[in-house]
């Protein structure tokens, strides 16, 4: 039972970092096989609660509790994917945000920027001049804002953080800060200090 536990906290902890990070996270592709793994075995047991109304009805509660994180995480990811298709399609300035989808994300972010390219053609870009029909401006491309703040707590004492070459500070766990997210992003997959 504490191995479902455990996967329940990686999971809200994942949907946290997601929902709160401006760019997209690696995506957690073992935490997400373990949960589907986890939820059918779980959906196997509830089945065989046939005179237990009570305990049946709570452990489909705690079941629907844990597929709501995993979905709410995928939807995060999709949302953010949709937001920076046109930026991932080009390669970008950033290859990492690349390497943090999954294939299956890579090839929709890749469908969706070519279903919304061929709609703004087939709307509208064909009545502009032909010097305003270019979707990659670098000035229209949405990109992560990775100089945003973000409020974090320590999971770990982590020693001396630098925020850029004149500030830093000792990260003792459990302390919240709210420091830049270019210099803290390295310690999120590692679980060292977590977004809130």
């Amino acid at each position: 039972m504490s191995g479902h536990y455990s996967l329940v906290n990686a999971i809200v902890t994942a949907l946290t970092n997601e929902k709160l990070a401006p760019e997209i996270l690696p995506y957690e592709e073992e935490l997400v096989a373990d949960i589907i793994v986890q939820t059918k075995e779980q959906e196997k047991m509830i089945e065989q609660l046939q005179n237990e109304p009570y305990i049946k009805n709570i452990q489909r509660m705690d079941l629907d509790r844990v597929l709501y994180c995993l979905r709410s995480y995928l939807r995060t990811r999709l949302f953010k994917i949709e937001l920076y298709s046109q930026h991932i399609c080009q390669g970008g300035d950033d290859s990492l945000l690349v390497s943090n989808l999954s294939a299956a994300e890579l090839k929709f972010a890749q469908q969706f920027q070519l279903a919304r390219d061929n709609h703004f053609k087939a709307s509208f870009l064909h009545t502009l001049p032909e010097k305003h029909q270019a979707l990659d401006k670098p000035e229209m491309v949405a990109k992560p804002n990775l100089g945003t703040y973000v409020f974090t707590q320590a999971m770990d004492d982590l020693g001396l953080f630098r925020v850029d070459e004149e500030e830093s500070f000792a990260v003792k766990k459990d302390d919240v800060y709210l420091i830049p997210y270019a210099p803290a992003k390295k310690f999120i997959p590692t679980k060292g200090i977590c977004l809130i």
